[in-house]
This record gives structure tokens, C-alpha cells and sequence, in this order.
């Protein structure tokens, strides 16, 4: 699960580079679509993935909630509602955390 206090990103990558290895950091939506939970900055988060998985088509937008949706891949509402149930985002944790430096995630499959 992801850690405490991360802040929320939609993610995008075409082509779907499978980050099934990062299932600690993100949940899989389907088709290159991704919920990802890190301490890093929009900024930073675009830029290590874009440099660890060279996509030819790459999104990051900040999620202020949980998105509501239906329809995406098997498990993927469960483990979102879990995620949310046990670990509660504090989004003014996470923001102090992105500003201090304090982040754990490297897209590039470091820690």
C-alpha cells in the first residue's frame, strides 16, 4: 500500500510501460491509465517517469479525491477503496513532504 500522507496523481503512459512492479506506489486502471500515490511533486513524478519508461505519450494530474469510475481494470476499485479505508490521504503531509524533499518513490524502480 502506499505510504501515508502521499499526494494522489493520475497517470497516463502510451505505450503502458506494465508498472505492476511499483504495486506498492500505484494502482493499475487499465490501458496505460494509473492512480500513483508519491511524495514528489507533479513536476517530478513527470519527469522520472518520463525519463525511466520513455513514452511516446505521457500525463501526470494532481487528485484532489478519490476518482469515481467504472469500468477499469479487475480489482482496481477494491484495492483503491482499501487503499483509502487504512491509509487516509493527508494531503497537507504530503505537500510538506514534496517541499522538505522527503520522498521515497523513484518511477525508475529505485527506493
Amino acid at each position: 500500500m502506499p505510504e501515508h500522507g502521499a499526494l494522489r496523481h493520475l497517470v497516463f503512459l502510451d505505450p503502458d510501460p506494465d508498472l505492476s512492479a511499483f504495486a506498492e506506489q500505484c494502482i493499475a486502471l487499465g490501458g496505460g491509465l494509473y492512480i500513483y500515490y508519491t511524495g514528489l511533486s507533479r513536476s517530478r513524478l513527470y519527469h522520472r517517469l518520463k525519463a525511466a519508461h520513455h513514452p511516446e505519450r505521457l500525463l501526470v494530474a494532481p487528485l484532489a479525491d478519490d476518482p469515481k469510475f467504472k469500468g477499469m481494470a479487475a480489482g482496481a476499485l477494491k484495492t483503491l477503496r482499501l487503499q483509502t479505508k487504512t491509509h487516509p490521504t493527508n494531503t497537507l503531509q504530503a505537500k510538506q513532504a514534496v517541499h522538505t524533499g522527503n520522498s521515497s518513490l523513484v518511477a525508475d524502480g529505485s527506493h
